[in-house]
């Protein structure tokens, strides 16, 4: 009777499954630690979606956004005027909101990590607010950096 048998064994392993599934949802909540560890994913999230933006934000700057706002033909033209400067000015711009982007996905990925390890051995520790600070604080000189300079640039006439 290997059917019988084979039936048995997989309505075995069936239970087993469905057991372990469910087990693990019920736990007991004494601390803080999974409300934290939620808060910590969300607040990663947020810094993916921020890198995400900065990281567009680099490729427009790159590839699309034009500093030359006449229409003359001085562009970039390989004689080391106007245009070699409009260059450097995208490529220093683009490269400052690449490595920004990185930044914002490394430091809250590895908060994210270490909470997510200090989780699982039932370890209660608050990550420090320095690197997550400057990184703040970076972000908003960078951007505000290159506000001013864009609109000492611009032609207001």
């Amino acid at each position: 009777m290997p059917s019988q048998y084979g039936a048995v064994e997989t309505e075995g392993l069936l239970d087993r499954f469905h057991r372990n599934l469910h087990a693990g949802l019920i736990i007991e909540n004494k601390t803080s630690e999974p409300r934290d560890l939620l808060m910590t994913e969300r607040t990663t999230l947020s810094w993916i979606r921020f890198s995400t933006v900065l990281a567009l934000g680099c490729c427009s700057v790159m590839l699309n956004y034009r500093f030359d706002t006449d229409s003359s033909d001085d562009g970039d033209n390989g004689d080391g005027g106007a245009g070699s400067s409009h260059s450097a000015a995208k490529l220093t711009i683009g490269a400052l909101f690449a490595a920004l982007s990185l930044f914002c996905l490394i430091i809250p990925g590895y908060n994210y990590f270490k909470a997510v390890r200090n989780y699982a051995t039932e370890k209660i520790e608050t990550a420090g607010s320095g690197p997550v600070f400057v990184l703040v604080a970076c972000s908003v000189l960078l951007l505000l950096g290159v506000n001013i300079t864009l609109f000492a640039k611009g032609d207001f006439s």
